[in-house]
């Protein structure tokens, strides 16, 4: 499913199959104001999700699937306000999310998977206010920001074996990174800023 307007307003996308095999949806827009993307399958194999918007204000991306095997998700846009991506799977395998934007405001990102494999989630923005990652199973998050105000960063996992997650941003304000796992092997947490003012790293293994 393709959508491009050069000043589309509103596109709403919905994909919804039973046993769904491959989902694209791209939407494309030079001044676009609201993009909303949900994708369901019940065993939704490949679901690829791309939006692209010069102004874009409001994206939000919700891909569900019990058995989602690959979901890619990247939003891009030069004035992004706000973009919200939700990638839910009971046995989510590949989860890959970027957004991107020269000015976004707030980035939202919650990857969840009871037996999630593989989360790499990357929030990049030269002037990036808020952005909230929140992940479970073996994940690598990276957000960059040139003056990012507020990073939250959660990773848990009952027995995620690899996290990694950097926060890098000119002059950020306040980073709060969370780890956990029953079973956690490798925990890598890197923060820098030039003038990061309040850091926090917790991490927490939980036993059973």
């Amino acid at each position: 499913m393709a959508v491009t307007g050069a000043a589309a307003t509103v596109v709403t996308v919905a994909v919804t199959g039973a046993a769904t095999t491959v989902v694209t949806v791209a939407v494309t827009g030079a001044a676009t104001t609201v993009v909303t993307v949900a994708v369901t399958g019940a065993a939704a194999t490949v679901v690829t999700v791309a939006v692209t918007g010069a102004a874009a204000t409001v994206v939000t991306v919700a891909v569900t699937g019990a058995a989602t095997t690959v979901v890619t998700v990247a939003v891009t846009g030069a004035a992004t306000t706000v973009v919200t991506v939700a990638v839910t799977g009971a046995a989510t395998t590949v989860v890959t999310v970027a957004v991107t934007g020269a000015a976004a405001t707030v980035v939202i990102v919650a990857v969840t998977g009871s037996a999630t494999t593989v989360v790499t989630v990357a929030v990049t923005g030269a002037a990036t206010t808020v952005v909230t990652v929140a992940v479970t199973g073996a994940t690598v998050v990276a957000v960059t920001g040139a003056a990012t105000t507020v990073v939250t960063v959660a990773v848990t996992g009952a027995a995620a074996t690899v996290v990694t997650v950097a926060v890098t941003g000119a002059a950020t304000t306040v980073v709060t990174v969370a780890v956990t796992g029953a079973a956690a092997t490798v925990v890598t947490v890197a923060v820098t800023g030039a003038a990061a003012t309040v850091v926090t790293v917790m991490m927490v293994p939980v036993y059973p």
